[in-house]
């Protein structure tokens, strides 16, 4: 039988369950257009590590917005490296610690602040959790 690390305390228990319920809750559901995203083949909802986020931005014509890395997003050659001024009014970023950026487009600016709060919340809320060792690989989907 593999030795799996147990909760140390009730304190423990109790902590870990705020996590699973924190893990589970849905923040915000609606469509984006990822700017320079593949959508030539249909797959999975594309899952982001929150955690990796520096911060949320909403665009401006000054921020080069998309990262050229292709596992990020699937951009031509010839693809612009900044928005244009009408652009920015509906896109917002998500800035990674490692310097690389995706950029999200709504259908309307109440959409792209209502996104850009709740992704602010999950990255503020996320900073300094700590799973459990003995939940890790347990928190389901």
């Amino acid at each position: 039988m593999q030795d799996t690390p147990l909760p140390q305390s009730l304190s423990e228990v109790e902590y870990a369950l705020r996590v699973r319920d924190w893990n589970a809750k849905t923040w915000k559901e609606g469509h984006l257009e990822q700017l320079g995203g593949d959508v030539a083949t249909t797959t999975p909802p594309t899952k982001i590590d929150l955690t990796s986020i520096e911060s949320v931005q909403h665009a401006t014509p000054d921020t080069p917005p998309i990262s050229r890395d292709p596992s990020f997003a699937s951009l031509p050659p010839d693809a612009p490296e900044q928005l244009t001024p009408a652009e920015t009014d509906t896109v917002f970023l998500l800035a990674f610690k490692d310097g690389r950026r995706i950029a999200f487009r709504a259908r309307d600016e109440e959409e792209r602040d209502a996104w850009v709060g709740a992704v602010g919340d999950v990255v503020d809320a996320a900073e300094g959790m700590v799973v459990p060792a003995w939940l890790v690989g347990r928190l389901g989907k």
